[in-house]
């Protein structure tokens, strides 16, 4: 026995994807507003496994029945690829998420607060993340937001 599903994947898979996209651009941006001025060692753990969480979403593209030219048909673009476009996109947030797991850990965590018992983040200047934030205005500038 199997479960029956109704609906086509297509269809009802690419509202949400849009949804997720606009989702993606705003965190970006926000992200990119954040490091602007600087980060403490939390918001680049949190960021990084966002980042980890987006990549994984994107993967889901190409295995979706007839999105891809149900999307090329909803955008008015024949050759318009859905698939290569996560892909592509899917590149960019992996160099991102690179660049964080090359910080080096210890940098990231400065220290362990033996009276409070928690982990205490570094602070990161502009400078150190700058880098990190072209990555993430690259992500940003991939992401074109249209009317579904």
């Amino acid at each position: 026995m199997a479960i029956i599903a109704y609906g086509d994947l297509a269809v009802d898979f690419y509202p949400e994807l849009h949804k997720a996209f606009v989702q993606m651009r705003r965190y970006f941006d926000s992200r990119i507003s954040l490091l602007s001025s600087g980060a403490n060692g939390r918001e680049i753990v949190a960021l990084h496994s966002n980042m980890v969480g987006y990549r994984n979403r994107l993967a889901r593209v190409a295995g979706v029945p007839g999105l891809v030219p149900y999307v090329a048909d909803q955008v008015g673009q024949p050759a318009y690829d859905i698939s290569v476009e996560a892909a592509a996109l899917s590149s960019l947030i992996d160099a991102a998420i690179s660049r964080i797991e090359g910080f080096n850990v210890n940098i990231v965590v400065s220290n362990w607060d033996s009276t409070g018992g928690g982990v205490i983040f570094s602070d990161f200047t502009s400078a150190q993340v700058s880098d990190l934030r072209t990555d993430l205005q690259a992500i940003s500038a991939a992401i074109l937001i249209t009317a579904p």
